[in-house]
């Protein structure tokens, strides 16, 4: 056979790259065309808080948060004076006071998982014992002394509550309250702090969540209006 003639040697080389060019690029155009993969079973669902005006004017600014997460759904009063802090990643919401040092913490827990990756029963069905909660604040606060226990209660479920204070550099540092109930996709913490000035007023918040705390049932988030009445 006799040697290609260097233009069409040129030209055959030009050709492959061209084909190689397309080639990849039809490879490109695939992947963009499939559809996405579906999410792992145990892949974190998305979370959301929406904070929407409700009541009668008289009343003044009255804001109701909305927590969505997944599939779940939450709802309950934002104390008045307070500045919302949402978290999307952590799961998180915090309420700073404008005035003061009062804050109050919400946060979500994703669910436990079985051994097929799946989650487990609702954790509504399931008993929150004080010594499974407890540990979850020492993780944070090795050296808080628990001052009180309690049972609280929100959306007709129930789960432990606890007071503690924190060595500060001169006696007692800031003071916490913290519950926790079986919710939406597992656990949900809710946290009152302050230092001795502010702790009650972030406890008188806290109680403010805790008592519009609603969880939706069936599908359905039943919330009652705000009466013009009250």
């Amino acid at each position: 056979m006799s040697p290609i003639p260097p233009v069409n040697r040129q030209f055959l080389v030009s050709f492959i790259l061209v084909l190689a060019t397309l080639g990849s690029g039809a490879s490109w155009l695939r992947a963009q065309d499939a559809p996405a993969r579906p999410a792992a079973t145990n892949a974190l669902p998305a979370f959301s808080l929406k904070a929407v005006r409700e009541g009668p004017e008289a009343f003044g600014p009255i804001q109701r948060a909305y927590v969505t997460l997944g599939t779940n759904r939450a709802a309950f009063l934002i104390p008045r004076g307070y500045e919302v802090h949402t978290d999307l990643q952590r799961w998180r919401v915090t309420f700073t006071a404008q005035e003061g040092r009062a804050t109050v913490a919400v946060q979500f827990y994703s669910p436990p998982q079985t051994a097929q990756g799946q989650a487990a029963s609702p954790a509504t069905k399931r008993e929150l014992k004080p010594e499974s909660c407890l540990p979850i604040i020492l993780q944070r606060h090795p050296n808080a002394k628990v001052t009180e226990q309690f049972t609280a209660t929100a959306s007709g479920v129930a789960g432990p509550g606890f007071d503690l204070n924190l060595p500060g550099v001169t006696g007692v540092g800031p003071r916490h309250r913290f519950v926790f109930l079986p919710a939406l996709t597992g656990l949900v913490e809710f946290q009152a702090s302050g230092d001795d000035a502010s702790i009650e007023e972030a406890r008188s918040a806290l109680n403010s969540i805790l008592l519009t705390f609603k969880v939706a049932e069936n599908g359905k988030l039943d919330i009652a209006p705000i009466s013009d009445k009250i």
